[in-house]
């Protein structure tokens, strides 16, 4: 990536951030802690992400090199035996390229299971690695940052280990938490002289706002209005039903300025959505049904009035079609997302989608893929799945067993890249606890074999534990 360094780029809500991560990294490097957590809320999750990408690109200024670990936290005692294989295979990628440059790397990994210290093993092959550049005052960071962390017990107890070894002076280690997902809390407590605490702080939602501010014709109604769409986001996640009903009467008339009708749809199904969350159930349902309208009398009109010969035809028909159905689905959700939810009025709703979907069906099943509308076959198939969820949490089995069985069928006919986007295994699983709750001995396996004919025999290993 040719990402500039950050004293380098446009200022913006952005760098700016970005700007006051480095002042805390560089806080951070005159301690004498090895090791350093940032600590940081969902949304900035993706800066430090940016911190690390500005400062990894060979054009940083920054002295050190940044390198990022995404091995998968199993267990333990695999886990290092993991990173030095990934340290490996970084190597091995850029041996080549820079020998062009006559760098040769004269280092291989000696990775060496410690049975007394789960972290030394890795640790010490990385420092081998750090030592084998021949630095002069530079450091290598190590930023582990796994994809999936297993077993938050075992990884509290790697870096338990790690953080009882006395680190080289040519390494560092980084790691980032989430607030409210910290596994590390404990450890930060008890080691704060090794392992330092970096709070982000950075107040993303305002980032946004300025971000806004600072770009685009701020005389122009669109800005306005991606302005008062993002507002009204804000206002649903805090779930002020005041607030919504404000925010989404200004973009309502933004949207209908522009002239713009899919903007109004977007908004009122936001707000329908936000409506349902804070209770106000008959004030999300008139916004879902006041969106259904936009798209019905919006289908047959050009989509800038004055280009009138301007339509927009997706496959699988009609733009405004598709959104009046994706309303529907919004709707149904938002009977399920109430405390007490109401599966029988979502499931009215699914089953007017299905409805829907099936009039709009471009072409058979056996001609599907999504150049020519198998999003609309995508789409009927989850009406189908979710209608069979209603009628089982209404204890219909049988109406429930019968809309699984048609759901599968349905997949079954679609093509492998869009297959893979359903919920298939769900909805297999749900199929086969129901012939087995009912004693529908033949049915369970022919479900069973249908299942493992599309997905492999293993196919209930892709669903989570419960």
């Amino acid at each position: 990536m040719n990402k500039l360094p950050v004293s380098e780029l446009s200022e913006n809500a952005i760098t700016r951030r970005l700007a006051d991560l480095q002042l805390k990294w560089e806080g951070f490097m005159t301690l004498p802690a090895a090791t350093c957590c940032w600590l940081v809320d969902q949304d900035e999750r993706t800066m430090i992400d940016a911190f690390f990408q500005v400062n990894a690109d060979e054009s940083s200024d920054t002295p050190d090199i940044f390198l990022r670990f995404e091995t998968p936290f199993a267990d333990s005692r695999g886990y290092g035996r993991a990173l030095a294989e990934e340290l490996s295979q970084m190597v091995d990628a850029d041996r080549e390229d820079l020998a062009e440059d006559d760098i040769y790397l004269d280092w291989r990994s000696g990775y060496d299971e410690s049975a007394d210290n789960l972290a030394l093993g890795f640790l010490r092959d990385f420092f081998h690695f750090a030592d084998s550049l021949e630095l002069d005052d530079s450091k290598v960071i190590a930023f582990l940052s796994p994809s999936v962390i297993s077993k938050p017990d075992g990884w509290q107890r790697w870096w338990k280990d790690a953080l009882a070894l006395p680190i080289p002076e040519k390494i560092r280690l980084m790691v980032c938490e989430v607030k409210g997902q910290e596994h590390l809390r404990d450890l930060i407590k008890a080691h704060p002289e090794s392992l330092a605490l970096l709070e982000a702080n950075l107040d993303m939602t305002n980032a946004i706002r300025e971000l806004m501010s600072e770009y685009g014709d701020q005389e122009d109604a669109c800005t306005h209005f991606r302005k008062a769409f993002y507002e009204l986001t804000q206002a649903v996640g805090q779930q002020d039903a005041e607030l919504i009903q404000a925010r989404a009467r200004t973009a309502v008339a933004l949207a209908r300025e522009i002239g713009f009708p899919h903007l109004e749809i977007a908004v009122l199904c936001v707000t329908g959505n936000g409506f349902m969350q804070t209770g106000k159930t008959n004030a999300g349902i008139t916004a879902f049904d006041e969106a259904i309208r936009v798209a019905e009398a919006a289908k047959d009109k050009p989509l800038l009035a004055e280009m009138p010969d301007l339509k927009i035809d997706l496959p699988g028909g009609n733009l405004f079609d598709q959104l009046a159905v994706q309303a529907l689905f919004f709707k149904a959700a938002g009977f399920l997302s109430l405390k007490k939810p109401d599966f029988a009025a979502a499931l009215e709703v699914y089953q007017t989608a299905g409805q829907r979907l099936t009039g709009m069906l471009p072409l058979p099943e056996d001609q599907v893929d999504w150049a020519t509308g198998g999003i609309i076959h995508f789409h009927r198939a989850e009406a189908l799945r979710m209608t069979a969820f209603c009628h089982e949490k209404l204890r219909r089995n049988v109406e429930a067993l019968k809309r699984y069985q048609q759901y599968i069928e349905q997949v079954a006919l679609l093509p492998d890249e869009i297959r893979q986007g359903t919920m298939l295994p769900f909805a297999g699983q749900a199929a086969l606890k129901i012939c087995q709750q009912s004693g529908k001995k033949e049915e369970y396996w022919q479900i069973q074999q249908k299942m493992n004919n599309l997905l492999g025999e293993r196919w209930q290993e892709l669903l989570p534990v419960s």
